[in-house]
């Protein structure tokens, strides 16, 4: 299967992973589990073949046995149907299946020389020496047709050859095993040959899991397959964004763009990266050019209105705001942001609605809840549910040194100097300055009591 029908068949939507776009495939019903192999199996299956290594050595022994060899090929063979996590009553007819599967593998490797074993369970290792890639292919095809002869199961097949790029003897089976992913994601009845692609869901695997080290080294190794594949090379700059090597990222992200100017997803992470080092004048420009290709896409819809707020156009952020509520009606982000433009332009009875709503699909929104206390501040109205609001927002973000200078403000106009001194003093700590705030508390306790108090 060539390339683009793969990428075709891969087809998904864009979404957000911490804000930047990231072209993650869909993930099938049924993913294939790497669990160590059941002693009953491994049992039944030496009854019927004495010769089968141990699972635990039969890659290393395979390895050490083809050390001579110029090439090699490597399959993992899965049955389908079979679920990774089978019943008692399901086990001896999961058995009988691969014990015919073996048999097959048994006879094939009579014929040419190959070596086979049980790798995880429920999947079947092959190794096959000299010959190439339509040779592999040649023995799938045959261990398919035979299986099929014998058993109604269809079975799917992971393909990895040596030599592969920069990879050692000892990862072909690895890399056959990410060829066995590969297939899952093409559904049943599927032989895939190791390539970008399978790296690409590798490490969109590692990505989901948190493992950004371990996903930029198989979008790295992708790309040393393929340096033209778009898609790697925005993944790749997405794990560098996240971990805030902007530099690397946007040198990424313009390649991506270079290779495919309609490339929407490279556009707008382009756009992020610039919008988070502080140039929303140019991230602007970007994100604008993605909407130009796709204008149904929340996050850039969002941040087109995020955009124009850093620039101080309130009114060209609330229009866009008001655009990707439509797209999602339950994000809080929308919600505050939405708030602080009404706020800005001096509606505060929509900026409170809009900081309501945010509050409602997310009680934990720090900004938000602060927000509505300095509303109501502003009005002076609700002073009491205004600090709980306020002391709201401490407790869930309290290194917000601008949340503590709002609560303290509270504080001082019900004339609880000493929590009003105390507010201030936390937030100058923290960085927001409230000196002439502190200052003014303090006077005013003097006043009281002849004496200064503080935290």
């Amino acid at each position: 299967m060539n390339n683009r029908l793969i990428q075709d068949r891969l087809k998904t939507d864009c979404h957000a992973s911490r804000e930047f776009l990231l072209n993650t495939p869909i993930v099938p019903e049924y993913r294939i589990q790497r669990h160590p192999p059941v002693e009953t199996q491994i049992q039944q299956l030496k009854n019927d073949f004495p010769g089968m290594k141990d699972s635990e050595t039969f890659v290393s022994d395979c390895v050490q046995e083809l050390k001579d060899k110029v090439n090699f090929g490597v399959m993992a063979i899965k049955i389908d149907e079979i679920e990774p996590e089978a019943t008692s009553m399901d086990v001896k007819e999961e058995d009988n299946r691969l014990i015919i599967l073996a048999g097959v593998l048994d006879e094939i490797s009579a014929a040419n020389e190959s070596r086979w074993g049980l790798v995880y369970k429920g999947i079947i290792g092959l190794f096959i020496p000299g010959q190439d890639e339509s040779g592999y292919n040649a023995v799938a095809v045959t261990i398919r047709s035979e299986f099929g002869r014998k058993n109604q199961n269809t079975i799917s097949i992971g393909i990895a050859g040596y030599p592969s790029n920069d990879f050692p003897r000892d990862r072909i089976m690895d890399n056959a095993l990410k060829a066995l992913d590969h297939a899952a994601f093409l559904g049943p009845d599927t032989t895939v040959d190791f390539d970008a692609v399978s790296l690409n869901i590798s490490g969109d695997g590692l990505y989901t899991q948190g493992d950004l080290q371990g996903s930029i080294n198989e979008f790295q190794h992708a790309l040393r397959l393929d340096p033209s594949n778009v898609n790697v090379r925005n993944s790749l700059g997405v794990c560098y964004g996240v971990l805030k090597q902007y530099p690397d990222a946007l040198s990424e992200f313009e390649t991506a763009i270079r290779s495919a100017p309609g490339e929407v997803m490279a556009i707008y992470n382009y756009g992020l990266v610039k919008m988070l080092t502080h140039h929303p004048d140019q991230a602007l420009d970007y994100f604008l050019q993605a909407e130009g290709i796709r204008d149904d896409i929340f996050e850039v819809t969002f941040h087109i209105g995020k955009a124009y707020l850093a620039l101080e156009q309130p009114e060209k952020g609330l229009e866009y705001f008001i655009k990707a509520e439509s797209l999602n009606s339950n994000t809080a982000g929308v919600y505050r942001l939405m708030g602080r433009c009404h706020a800005r332009l001096g509606d505060s009875d929509q900026a409170i609605a809009a900081y309501n709503q945010a509050v409602r699909i997310n009680p934990n929104d720090a900004e938000a809840l602060s927000n509505l206390g300095r509303q109501y501040d502003l009005r002076d109205e609700n002073l009491e549910i205004a600090t709980l609001f306020c002391e709201r927002s401490t407790q869930i973000d309290p290194k917000n040194g601008r949340f503590h200078h709002r609560l303290g403000r509270l504080y001082l106009k019900a004339e609880e100097l000493s929590r009003a001194l105390e507010a201030f003093e936390k937030a100058e700590i923290l960085g927001y300055t409230s000196q002439a705030a502190i200052d003014e508390v303090s006077e005013m306790l003097v006043g009281d009591t002849g004496e200064v108090s503080s935290m």
